[in-house]
């Protein structure tokens, strides 16, 4: 039964978005560290499903895109395979978030889409720069390779391709209920009532949803949909009882300042993790964020204005808590000043 509910959960979370356009690019590499996109370069177009890549090397992407009337009034992503460790997307000018390459500590890629307009415009015009960073080599980390003579190969990446695509907002409610809720019974015990009758309510669900929605076609499995995300609800509906103790959740990055990269790319690491926030913060309002490290808002202070400018906002809000009395913050506990945030829990 879990292979089953495994297999449910990737079919939906593969079903999150639908493609609207994939956009023709242009590239440029360098080994120098940029704040917006290259100007005054030669930029080349790039076939889709080419490899690339080579140590300590940023490739820039370049596209361009306008609002169809299918995208008017929705939330817009883009949705790019670049092959590189971390990829900065910036829209028109302003850093926007993060893709991730691959899975880190996860069974899948956290990072997949970026989102670029809360609610477009037919004809509204976005200039996507993407910010490619293919990696390093480096000494003394936990995956070295320098003192072998290895190097990352030219041809290590693989650009597959950059698209516009917009979410099934139904299937993505469904589907985050579901990881939800598979992922508490996994922390349960295995003797726990609870944990049995969430069991038994993703069986009921597996039992309503096709179990190959690519193959059945929309006009099926999308009913069945519906159907199966008010059994989830009612699961989520179950409270603890009033003598459970009640837990807050609050966002946090621990960035670090020097580790397996120089000092310099921190700041771009600093620029990728913190636009993702922001990002994160315009569509759910609900999100709040605890930042332990003020070297990190001074580097975007200097290097990234538009990036601070969202973290002051954010900060006035009340939803970005700037924490801790250390210049960089220290591998340690989060400190409890995250329950102002979190009221009374």
């Amino acid at each position: 039964m879990q292979i089953k509910i495994a297999r449910i959960e990737n079919s939906y979370r593969a079903l999150r978005y639908e493609t609207v356009a994939r956009l023709d690019a242009k590239y440029y590499d360098t080994k120098e560290h940029l704040r917006l996109e290259p100007r005054g370069v030669s930029w080349k177009p790039i076939a889709r499903d080419t490899k690339w890549g080579g140590d300590w090397l940023t490739r820039w992407f370049v596209c361009d895109f306008t609002a169809t009337a299918p995208c008017a009034g929705k939330r817009l992503f883009v949705k790019a395979k670049t092959g590189a460790l971390e990829t900065l997307v910036f829209v028109n000018g302003e850093a926007k978030g993060v893709f991730d390459g691959r899975a880190i500590n996860t069974p899948t890629t956290n990072h997949t889409v970026v989102c670029i307009d809360m609610k477009a415009a037919k004809g509204r015009k976005y200039h996507l720069a993407l910010e490619a960073y293919c990696g390093h080599t480096r000494r003394g980390g936990h995956i070295d390779n320098s003192e072998k003579g290895l190097r990352i190969a030219k041809d290590s990446n693989h650009y597959e391709h950059i698209d516009i695509v917009l979410a099934r907002e139904d299937v993505c409610a469904f589907y985050y209920d579901f990881f939800v809720l598979r992922r508490l019974m996994q922390g349960m015990d295995a003797a726990s009532l609870r944990r049995n009758e969430i069991q038994n309510g993703l069986e009921d669900v597996i039992a309503i949803v096709d179990p190959l929605p690519e193959e059945t076609g929309e006009a099926s499995w999308r009913p069945k949909l519906r159907r199966a995300h008010a059994a989830l609800k009612a699961l989520l509906a179950r409270k603890n009882g009033p003598s459970m103790p009640r837990a807050g959740l609050i966002g946090h990055s621990h960035l670090d300042t020097a580790w397996n990269w120089t000092l310099d790319e921190t700041i771009r690491k600093a620029a990728r993790t913190y636009s993702s926030v922001l990002n994160l913060m315009d569509q759910y309002p609900e999100f709040l964020f605890l930042q332990s490290s003020p070297y990190h808002v001074e580097i975007l202070r200097r290097e990234y204005a538009s990036v601070f400018e969202g973290i002051v906002k954010r900060v006035k809000e009340g939803r970005w808590e700037p924490n801790g009395a250390m210049w960089v913050e220290a591998d340690g506990n989060i400190s409890l000043q995250a329950r102002r945030l979190c009221g009374s829990c």
